[in-house]
């Protein structure tokens, strides 16, 4: 375990330093949250926990807030995760297959663009049977987590925003991780009313991702084009 630790240091992908900032600078804790969410991680289980004020969350918030979490993924992730985790996502909904999928597939994905160093970090993270959460359980972590991710989505002057703070450690796994887990919880919490609307999304998404570059350094870049499909599909 040591060995495994030591090496998921030594492997782990460090963000540049622009998108360091945007990820970790920002306080989760506002008065104006609208949808508030954190994401913990044991060493062999996966906890999300809805910090909203709200009992019932509005199913059309959910979708806006998964779209910006989505947005600030792609322009924070390490390069080689763009592809793997974008092509999962529209292959699952082409095929109209189960959300529950999603994270299996994701991260065989993401487990093939890995180098020797980081799959054998990646091999020694989680505890039987040495496999990333397939699943997630609503509410706090019962022991001490590994990994704590928060997003928080917020409007401001008519745009959708979002914080989002990511664990350094192990973010390589664990970040595409959060975002199989976060589509799995958004469908099962929108329920199967909502779940055209949310395919809908993002199928616009990823297709009109195709022209821009969300890469971009500055925040309206990156969260424009889900901003366009916010005000377009859901209307709020």
């Amino acid at each position: 375990m040591i060995r495994a630790i030591w090496n998921v240091l030594r492997g782990i992908v460090v963000l540049p330093f622009h998108k360091l900032i945007s990820v970790f600078s920002r306080s989760t804790n506002r008065k104006d949250a609208v949808v508030q969410l954190q994401i913990q991680f044991t060493d062999g289980d996966a906890y999300i926990q809805n910090e909203s004020e709200l009992e019932e969350q509005n199913p059309k918030l959910l979708i806006t807030a998964y779209l910006l979490f989505l947005s600030q993924f792609l322009y924070s992730c390490d390069e080689r995760q763009i592809d793997p985790v974008t092509g999962t996502l529209r292959e699952l909904i082409d095929d109209g297959g189960d959300p529950s999928l999603i994270v299996p597939q994701i991260m065989r994905s993401i487990s093939e663009t890995f180098n020797a160093v980081e799959k054998d970090a990646y091999e020694g993270i989680f505890g039987y049977p040495n496999q990333p959460p397939q699943y997630f359980f609503t509410g706090s972590a019962p022991t001490r987590p590994i990994a704590k991710y928060s997003l928080v989505t917020y409007r401001k002057r008519e745009i959708w925003l979002i914080d989002l703070q990511i664990s350094f450690r192990l973010n390589i796994v664990l970040f595409p991780l959060t975002a199989g887990l976060l589509y799995f919880y958004t469908c099962v919490e929108i329920g199967d009313d909502y779940i055209s609307l949310f395919d809908s999304c993002l199928i616009e998404f990823l297709e009109r991702l195709k022209s821009i570059d969300i890469r971009s350094r500055t925040e309206g870049a990156r969260l424009s084009l889900a901003n366009t499909i916010i005000a377009k599909h859901l209307g709020v």
